[in-house]
């Protein structure tokens, strides 16, 4: 493996960004000293609205800043009685409404308890996604609102645990819907936004819908409770390489992720995702008959893609995803 001079900054450290002034920049570290780099050195985490990278090059790009790594502290739970309140008062909730549009009552609350959906009273109102682990400890919870009907996020965007006025909240986020990762799950897929994790459960209930909640979370260090599963990964368009390149360092210490190219390979706009065109995939009739061969037999999804085999007019066919 080969070593590099610097690295970025792993903890939770953040900086404010050269290019878009946001305080959402990772510092790089030089590994031979132990120093900073100069401020504009490192790496935006708001990869698609700003997408800001530069790696340094030589000494001369050190600051004089010598990098001193915070203390490890534990991480922060949130009480499960918080989440269990939380559910209710779903006249106010507009997501909750956007899926009452789209789905009947009994799938609407089985979506609900699924994934433990939490009602908020910030900005009129709005969806709690809860973060709960494999040992159903709380880590967090998005507040987030939508259109209720179109079913759209809003700017209103928070956490819960800075609406509870937490003291010394140590955040580690989890994979929304992790909890749902118990013994005998073998199989997951990954999204970026919760609400398409959400809608795909109802599509695909046979599959565990998981969600990062941004780009970056795409980690090895968020992915690591699924280590030994088959994890299908859907990254939003554009978003393809990054999810890709993380995948493979991943799967080099044991996982087995697959990265889906369904969004490269569909015209969308960048930053679309699943279920911008959930309804606009269309699969060719010897392309049903062969997913219904893949139900029987699993092992000839693997066969084609090896050999790369095509239907009898001479086009690819194509996995459901």
């Amino acid at each position: 493996m080969k070593n590099y001079r610097y690295r970025l900054d792993e903890t939770s450290k953040k900086y404010r960004c050269p290019s878009c002034n946001k305080i959402r920049f990772v510092r790089y570290i030089d590994n031979e000293t132990n120093r900073l780099a100069d401020e504009i050195y490192g790496r935006c985490d708001r990869e698609v609205e700003c997408g800001y990278f530069s790696y340094p090059k030589g000494s001369s790009t050190l600051s004089s800043l010598e990098f001193k790594p915070p203390p490890i502290k534990k991480p922060s739970f949130i009480d499960t009685e918080m989440v269990t309140k939380s559910m209710s008062s779903y006249t106010i909730n507009p997501f909750i409404k956007f899926l009452k549009l789209n789905f009947d009552d009994k799938t609407v609350d089985w979506l609900i308890e699924r994934y433990r959906l939490g009602t908020s009273k910030k900005f009129g109102g709005s969806v709690v996604f809860w973060q709960i682990d494999t040992y159903g400890k709380v880590r967090t919870g998005k507040v987030m609102n939508y259109n209720s009907e179109t079913g759209k996020r809003s700017n209103g965007i928070t956490w819960a645990h800075k609406l509870i006025n937490a003291p010394n909240f140590e955040l580690r986020q989890c994979l929304f819907g992790l909890h749902l990762v118990t013994k005998g799950v073998t199989k997951v897929a990954i999204v970026e936004s919760e609400k398409t994790a959400v809608l795909f459960s109802v599509n695909r209930p046979d599959i565990v819908w998981l969600a990062t909640g941004s780009l970056s979370n795409f980690s090895k260090k968020l992915l690591e409770p699924l280590k030994g599963l088959v994890v299908k990964a859907f990254p939003d368009k554009g978003c393809y390489d990054k999810w890709l390149e993380v995948a493979k360092d991943c799967n080099k210490d044991g996982f087995n992720i697959q990265v889906s190219k369904i969004m490269e390979e569909t015209e969308a706009d960048k930053g679309a995702d699943l279920a911008d065109i959930k309804d606009t995939v269309s699969y060719t009739d010897e392309e049903v008959k062969f997913h219904k061969l893949i139900e029987i037999n699993p092992k000839l999804s693997k066969l084609v893609k090896t050999f790369d085999l095509h239907d009898k007019f001479g086009k690819k066919l194509r996995d459901h995803e």
